[in-house]
């Protein structure tokens, strides 16, 4: 197949970083290209076997140049399918494929209104929640990801739980070496650790003081030596509880919702939010009007989410509106616990424990903090099932037979 791909930004997000993988999947079995606005700033994570096309012409949806221009490169390139993202893009596909003998398809990734769906005949939804926004049927496939293991949150249990066996082991040379008069330092009931908590819990250690992991609980370092001393930092003084936000800085996205629910918690805590956008400005002044500076900051562009996600304790998705924004698989694979608000297709994957109600979200942070173990395993149980679902291979599988199948 000779299939080309329309994406109409020039920023990278979740929809680009869905048209790079599935291009850098595809190209290795069939001939792909992208077409992209000029001066696109994502272009150096493709294969060096897609083909890229940049048009030049004003990157307005009736232009009657840019329509000339993608038509030309199109048809010089032979291609079969036209697949575009998006809206804008689906309106330029829906006007050149009248000209051309190919096949349009159209990718609608929200749930918000959108008439040129309607219009296009083949329609990919990207959840059953966005395929209802359409006046005809339309294939749900859901995105996957290739999860690096090193993060993945069943790997961080494991390991976790070996981290747990060589701190029980150092306790007792300690004891032996002390005839048994050294006292240890748990961390209290009330104080969450993925691998550590006090010698009162059932089936769990306590560490030494003298012999914990010489973790600083005061800088989020992204490496997965973190992971193994996330119960050191529970055991360190400093400790604080970390909850991590990932997404374009947008109203939609609820970042002041979170951030105001922060400065309702009673609890030692550090809020990172990863992203950029229009709405740092107005963000900051938020968290300088509630005296939040200290424990929210805003870290701007993150190029290794699995390792943000990882080495924090609680991610937290706040958006108003969402079609099956990717943070949301990558919360799947590496979050230890993860929560939303009941928003786009999150609730088909997501179980009800871990989704709130926004004048809800500080309760169920701190029901998340003095519980923790508790919405560790629980999470890590109630979406193992969907490890195999929302794999890059299996959609990539699906689309293939999609395409295979368009009339």
């Amino acid at each position: 197949m000779k299939i080309t791909y329309l994406c109409c930004s020039r920023f990278y997000g979740g929809v680009e970083k869905i048209v790079i993988d599935s291009l850098n999947e595809l190209c290795k079995s069939e001939q792909v290209a992208l077409i992209v606005p000029d001066r696109c700033e994502f272009l150096q994570r493709l294969d060096a076997r897609v083909q890229i096309y940049e048009y030049k012409s004003r990157d307005k949806r009736y232009n009657l140049f840019l329509f000339v221009e993608i038509y030309r490169f199109l048809r010089s390139g032979g291609f079969e399918i036209l697949h575009s993202h998006g809206a804008k893009a689906a309106q330029i596909g829906f006007v050149v494929e009248k000209f051309l003998n190919l096949k349009l398809v159209a990718t609608k990734h929200n749930d918000r209104k959108a008439p040129v769906f309607d219009r296009v005949r083949n329609v990919i939804a990207a959840s059953r929640k966005v395929a209802t926004t359409i006046n005809h049927a339309a294939k749900v496939i859901y995105f996957g990801i290739e999860p690096r293991l090193e993060f993945a949150n069943h790997e961080i249990l494991a390991r976790c739980k070996d981290a747990e066996g060589a701190a029980n082991e150092a306790l007792k040379e300690t004891k032996d070496a002390r005839d048994g008069s050294a006292g240890t330092a748990g961390v209290s009931q009330d104080t969450p650790g993925v691998a550590f908590a006090s010698q009162d819990m059932p089936g769990r250690a306590g560490v030494s003081q003298d012999r914990a992991l010489d973790a600083d609980a005061s800088q989020n370092k992204t490496s997965s030596v973190l992971v193994l001393q996330q119960g050191a930092n529970a055991a360190a003084e400093n400790f604080k509880f970390s909850i991590v936000a990932v997404g374009r800085l947008d109203k939609i996205k609820g970042f002041d919702l979170l951030i105001r629910a922060a400065s309702e918690l009673k609890f030692d805590f550090e809020l990172k939010i990863y992203g950029q956008g229009g709405e740092r400005q107005n963000l900051q002044n938020l968290i300088d009007s509630l005296n939040l500076q200290d424990r929210v900051r805003l870290c701007g562009f993150c190029d290794d989410v699995a390792a943000v996600l990882s080495t924090s304790h609680l991610h937290v998705i706040s958006s108003r509106k969402e079609g099956f924004p990717v943070i949301l698989i990558e919360g799947i694979f590496y979050s230890p616990v993860l929560i939303s608000t009941r928003v786009g297709g999150i609730p088909e994957i997501l179980d009800e424990e871990f989704l709130y109600n926004v004048e809800n979200l500080s309760d169920k942070i701190y029901e998340i903090y003095t519980e923790y173990e508790k919405f560790v395993g629980d999470f890590c149980k109630k979406h193992v099932g969907f490890r195999d679902i929302l794999r890059l291979q299996n959609y990539i599988t699906f689309l293939k037979k999609y395409y295979e199948e368009l009339d």
